[in-house]
């Protein structure tokens, strides 16, 4: 029970973190980390195409909240310790509200 109780007060945390920061930008900055080079490019390729697709989808439609979502994308060179870093970048630097990870499963852990 006490889990349970720590559990929804860490998702209403996340949440209220979340619509705050949505709030003080002009934009909804969105983070991708995908294989765009390197040996498993086709797949991290395709992935990029599908997500820069969903958000001109979603933007075209007015966007979340009333605002534009802005895709950042960082490069995991198809390989596993560029992971880490580009989501680092994508949280320290560049702020975003959310994350689309890799396709490929050894560099999404």
């Amino acid at each position: 029970m006490l889990f349970l109780s720590r559990l929804r007060s860490f998702a209403s945390a996340i949440v209220l973190l979340f619509v705050t920061t949505v709030r003080a930008q002009d934009t909804i900055k969105i983070g991708e980390y995908a294989s765009l080079t390197g040996k498993e490019a086709s797949l991290g390729q395709s992935s990029h195409q599908g997500t820069v697709l969903a958000v001109e989808t979603i933007n075209a439609a007015g966007g979340v909240l009333g605002k534009k979502l802005e895709l950042i994308t960082e490069d995991t060179q198809s390989k596993a310790g560029e992971s880490g870093t580009g989501v680092r970048k994508l949280i320290s630097r560049d702020k975003v509200a959310a994350i689309l990870g890799e396709v490929a499963s050894s560099r999404s852990l």
